[in-house]
């Protein structure tokens, strides 16, 4: 469901630089992701509706290039706008590995293996 006016100037509101900005990539990205996070209510109730996932997938990817964008444009502000909200790839957890995982996935044979047991629990060859 497409976002009404008051809606969208809420938004706009809370994100522009000044009182007559309304295409920054801070507000772009606010906007993607309030109709992201609608388009993911919708897909609770209609599992079915491939036409609607393709255009959040369309969205998402857009998101992604416009944080892109402000991360090489303006850091300060990316790491701003990723605090509010809680978008971005500041917020990956990287889950510990074992050496063995570590040369599959760093193509490294510097890699040593510490445990025999492994942290990742991962089948190993």
């Amino acid at each position: 469901m497409p976002l009404t006016r008051e809606e969208k100037s809420g938004v706009v509101g809370k994100f522009q630089r000044s009182a007559q900005d309304t295409g920054s990539p801070e507000v772009q990205i606010a906007l993607l992701s309030e109709r992201i996070n609608g388009l993911s209510q919708h897909f609770t109730t209609h599992k079915a509706d491939h036409a609607s996932r393709r255009g959040l997938l369309k969205m998402v990817n857009q998101r992604r290039k416009l944080l892109d964008y402000l991360k090489t444009r303006n850091s300060d502000s990316y790491r701003v706008l990723i605090e509010k909200q809680g978008v971005g790839k500041g917020n990956v957890t990287i889950q510990p590995m074992c050496g063995v995982c570590l040369r599959l996935v760093l193509g490294r044979e510097e890699a040593e293996v510490a445990d025999s047991v492994c942290e990742c629990r991962l089948a190993h060859p």
